[in-house]
């Protein structure tokens, strides 16, 4: 799961073994990201809906944060996330290869 600041696009990147962990570790980030920043999280962009959840929805309203979805096949919405995601798999799978592990992964 990644989440990129439009302002700085500084990314924080977690890595979830289930989708359910998802409300968690966004938890977790508005924590960190509010208090290095001391600023709230005002708008959270998401592909299709993905964090959308009835804890996570009353999350949002409790914290008075406007929860945006990108309309569906239109990644040239949301292109900054798009952008990272490639170059967090180019990434991935240079670390992979030079690990030595097999190539199926």
């Amino acid at each position: 799961m990644t989440f990129i600041d439009d302002y700085s696009k500084f990314c924080y990147t977690y890595l979830l073994k289930f989708k359910d962990e998802v409300f968690d570790w966004f938890k977790m980030y508005k924590t960190e990201a509010e208090n290095q920043l001391e600023r709230k999280i005002k708008v959270l962009r998401s592909n299709r809906g993905e964090y959308i959840s009835n804890d996570m929805t009353g999350f949002y309203q409790e914290h008075d944060i406007i929860h945006e979805v990108t309309a569906p096949y239109t990644p040239k919405s949301n292109d900054v996330a798009e952008r990272k995601n490639i170059t967090l798999m180019d990434m991935v799978n240079c670390m992979l290869l030079s690990s030595g592990a097999p190539e199926n992964f």
